[in-house]
């Protein structure tokens, strides 16, 4: 007996209920790192922690990660609605070479 058999959601499909979860906050950590890389290339920094960077270092890194996420999220919103539009688009063709 599969381990779907007495799940009735998402289609009975055992793919996902037994995937794994995801790490919390990964793509900031990959950011995060990616900033401190620059700021140890130019400053010659040798250790990787915050507590040796100063306020207005840090103050950079959080403006610089900030932007990359809202640009992020714009990108998002945009293939979002460019796909609803295209969807809007293909249900509008539908219905009128079909329905009339």
């Amino acid at each position: 007996m599969s381990p779907g058999v007495g799940y009735i959601g998402s289609g009975n499909m055992s793919s996902v209920f037994n995937r794994k979860p995801k790490v919390a906050f990964e793509k900031i950590k990959y950011i995060y790192g990616e900033e401190l890389e620059r700021i140890n290339c130019n400053t010659k920094i040798k250790k990787s922690s915050f507590k040796d960077l100063s306020k207005k270092e840090k103050f950079e890194i959080r403006n610089r990660i900030k932007v990359k996420i809202r640009k992020d999220q714009n990108i998002d919103r945009l293939k979002s609605g460019v796909s609803i539009l295209i969807a809007i688009g293909i249900f509008y063709i539908i219905w009128h070479y079909i329905f009339n």
